[in-house]
């Protein structure tokens, strides 16, 4: 495929990409929200920026963790993924012929993770984007301080894991994506299989989605956010963390303003301006996730028990505790998901565990922390207010003009 050309690809005329991107993965067969995937989509775009997006899918075991991330990286050209399986403690700084610059780094397993300085070698890439790294050279006179050739990033890093927290170094540089647990998705799932739609039964045109993906990395298309100093006056800042997880946004909505490029207005120098449904794109898409990294909201399944604790204390089940069998019972759910969750609740304060004696099972009462249901980011309706905050900030780019693609030449 020509670099500057696309033809005749169907993508391209097509206002709301990640909803055909839902609609080609219903019919594989993909049950429930089909967010991840969509994130996982527009993280591998955001490769080619200064703040590219990394994320963790954490959920339990043989919940469908890693068939969500590969179900999004399968519209991403193979070419941009580093697939591997696990690393050595100091694979990374030692990498020759493999280039990781602007590709996405997809690790299948936490448990494939190096511990040690592999992770410490991982952060850097992943907030550096370049590994640095000085060791010692045994030689013919004696020992010698040598400087390892520069890894060159940045990268994307996506990984799944089973457990409830990864090391926190690790976790505050990755966005944080929680499966869904409710049982109708796995029952929707079962029901899919039945009916034979997967996705080694049915098989995709990604062509386009490959092509298109192609085509926005080669052209290194430049987009502006004309409100993002508005979501800075919005926001509420409760945690440092916000300095890590904003610029993952911003680079989510700027990834949203490329797979619409025929569809966004330019300011005349060719960039492209983000406009409100990128915003709420992402929005919709990391709200959640980053609400729950920043403790500003809960995730479902940590709610779910606390809940089913509030409820059970209420009607007078156990006034010395409630055991974990017994919340698997009233919550109609595998006791080993159940147990996940409340190891993850009582770890952060919304319960506590009751010692009963040894050889007796645990049970928990409600802790000291409250349920919240908070929100990191404003919603759309506050950033687009009908006010001049948006309108000024977007007179201040230059006045932009709409030039919709051609299938004979290209928008700049």
């Amino acid at each position: 495929m020509d670099n500057n050309i696309l033809n005749n690809n169907y993508l391209t005329s097509v206002e709301d990409v990640l909803a055909e991107l839902d609609n080609e993965l219903r019919k594989q067969g993909y049950a429930g929200s089909t967010d991840i995937p969509k994130i996982t989509f527009l993280a591998a775009l955001t490769r080619m920026f200064a703040e590219p997006v990394s994320l963790v899918v954490m959920g339990p075991s043989g919940s469908g963790k890693t068939y969500s991330i590969e179900s999004g990286l399968q519209f991403v050209p193979p070419s941009v993924i580093e697939n591997i399986a696990g690393m050595s403690e100091k694979a990374l700084p030692y990498l020759e012929g493999v280039s990781l610059k602007q590709r996405v780094l997809y690790l299948g397993e936490a448990a494939g993770m190096a511990e040690g300085n592999g992770r410490a070698f991982l952060r850097q890439l992943m907030t550096e984007g370049k590994i640095t790294y000085l060791t010692v050279q045994k030689t013919a006179n004696g020992m010698k301080g040598e400087k390892l050739p520069t890894v060159e990033g940045p990268i994307s890093f996506m990984m799944a894991t089973t457990a409830n927290n990864i090391h926190h170094e690790d976790q505050s540089r990755m966005l944080t994506l929680n499966l869904d647990e409710n049982p109708q998705r796995i029952k929707e799932a079962l029901r899919n299989k039945a009916l034979g739609l997967s996705k080694t039964e049915v098989t995709l045109n990604l062509e386009p989605w490959h092509e298109l993906h192609d085509f926005i990395a080669n052209k290194k298309m430049e987009v502006v956010i004309p409100y993002a100093e508005r979501i800075v006056d919005l926001l509420e800042i409760g945690s440092l963390k916000i300095q890590r997880d904003f610029p993952k946004f911003l680079s989510t909505i700027k990834a949203c303003a490329l797979v619409h490029f025929n569809h966004r207005e330019q300011d005349k120098n060719g960039r492209i301006l983000a406009n409100e449904n990128d915003y709420r794109i992402a929005y919709d898409l990391l709200n959640e996730p980053i609400s729950q990294g920043l403790e500003a909201s809960v995730k479902p399944g940590i709610r779910e028990v606390v809940e089913a604790v509030t409820d059970l204390s209420k009607m007078g089940v156990s006034v010395d505790g409630i055991s974990h069998s017994k919340l698997a019972e009233h919550m109609v759910r595998d006791r080993s998901v159940v147990g996940r969750n409340i190891h993850a609740a009582v770890s952060q304060g919304y319960l506590r565990n009751e010692s009963p004696g040894q050889g007796r099972e645990a049970k928990v009462m409600l802790g000291d922390r409250k349920l919240s249901n908070g929100s990191a980011l404003p919603s759309p309706e506050l950033v687009f207010k009908k006010d001049n905050a948006v309108r000024s900030a977007v007179e201040q780019i230059e006045q932009p003009h709409r030039n919709y693609f051609s299938h004979e030449s290209l928008p700049w």
